[in-house]
């Protein structure tokens, strides 16, 4: 059967479908090498780091936007140079949306002189009470997300990353962001947000796998699986598809709309072990109906052998009494007799005792805990 399962060709949209609904399936998963698994973790990150990318890139894209109106109409004379950012103004800009807004909530600030870092991170803790924030400072630029991770890069990081201009100012700033340039700029957001997010997620997801892989392997000593770790992990592995594809949803949800569940990742904790320990009892209970029916075949082969051992003792004991009654006038052949006579009650001893070393044998399969035997060959 380990085999079979082995040599069978199962497709990534297979597998995906498996690790969602089939907990009975799983064994396929424990079974087969850990390089398969670590693969299709690997495919399904890609495939769900392209939404979740595509998702910011469209939004930020839609910001971008805002701020080149909000750039032309209010925002004072500024240059740029040596990867030194200054506007021609003493105060502290800040714009943010409504507070009654049902769109995503922003706020940025700027403020290119000299500042301290106790002023950063008061500035930090400001945008921090919105979804979105931006700061922009005399030499960096600080983003932050409702996902809570927070991005500083320097000027110069941006020259590099997006081939920006080394200096510029208000107006040349707005010719350089024109249509063909914001296409080109929303392609490289996108392709440096999927790299990473990809080694992000797929590292992450890696190291989560090592718990719900403990608790596989101690799940299945428990209910007396003999589980190696290895099988584990993989099991592990695909516990998590499901709490990534509501992830994934619950990340565009909130994107879009600000939409905020707080115990979210509680949830996503929860749900994984429930796959984890569900899986895991599955792979037990077929296991067991498969020790069942092997025990039932034996039984029947038994019986079968044992009904050949009575019809073979009983031609036995007939040939005996032919012999005996032709050579009665012969002392030496009743001697014979009895020998062969001998030999065929030693015969049946054999027969009866193999029969009931056998019965035994099957007793003690019923009678004792065949659980302890049950195994996956890994």
């Amino acid at each position: 059967m380990e085999n079979e399962i082995k040599d069978k060709k199962i497709s990534f949209w297979e597998k995906l479908l498996i690790s969602i609904k089939d907990f009975d399936q799983y064994k396929i998963f424990a079974i087969e090498k850990l390089s398969q698994s670590i693969k299709y973790i690997f495919q399904f990150v890609l495939l769900f780091v392209i939404i979740i990318s595509f998702s910011f890139t469209i939004k930020y894209g839609m910001y971008i936007n805002g701020v080149l109106n909000y750039i032309k109409g209010d925002l004072p004379e500024f240059t740029y140079e040596n990867g030194k950012l200054n506007f021609n103004t003493e105060d502290v800009i800040e714009k943010q949306s409504n507070e009654n807004t049902t769109d995503i909530s922003y706020k940025f600030l700027i403020n290119t002189k000299e500042v301290s870092e106790e002023e950063i991170n008061k500035y930090k803790e400001k945008i921090g009470q919105y979804n979105y924030g931006i700061i922009f400072l005399n030499n960096k630029i600080i983003v932050q997300t409702s996902l809570g991770g927070t991005i500083e890069k320097t000027y110069k990081d941006l020259e590099t990353d997006f081939q920006m201009p080394q200096s510029f100012n208000k107006k040349e700033l707005l010719e350089f962001l024109n249509t063909k340039n914001l296409i080109v700029l929303y392609i490289e957001l996108f392709t440096v947000m999927y790299f990473y997010l990809f080694i992000s997620y797929f590292a992450t997801i890696l190291l989560d796998s090592i718990l719900l892989a403990a608790l596989a392997y101690v799940t299945a000593r428990v209910v007396r699986v003999k589980l190696k770790f290895s099988g584990s992990y993989a099991i592990a592995l695909h516990s998590l598809t499901l709490p990534i594809i509501l992830n994934v949803i619950y990340i565009v949800v909130n994107t879009y709309t600000g939409f905020y569940i707080k115990y979210f990742n509680v949830m996503y904790t929860t749900i994984s072990y429930i796959y984890v320990i569900a899986a895991i009892l599955s792979i037990r209970s077929d296991l067991i109906k498969e020790q069942i029916l092997i025990e039932k075949i034996n039984n029947v082969g038994v019986g079968k052998s044992n009904n050949q051992n009575d019809n073979s003792n009983d031609e036995g004991v007939a040939d005996s009494s032919d012999s005996n009654q032709n050579n009665n006038s012969n002392d030496e052949g009743t001697t014979d007799n009895n020998a062969s006579n001998q030999t065929n009650n030693s015969n049946n001893d054999v027969n009866v005792g193999d029969t009931d070393n056998s019965n035994k044998d099957n007793n003690s399969n019923k009678d004792g805990e065949p659980v302890e035997r049950l195994k996956i060959k890994i």
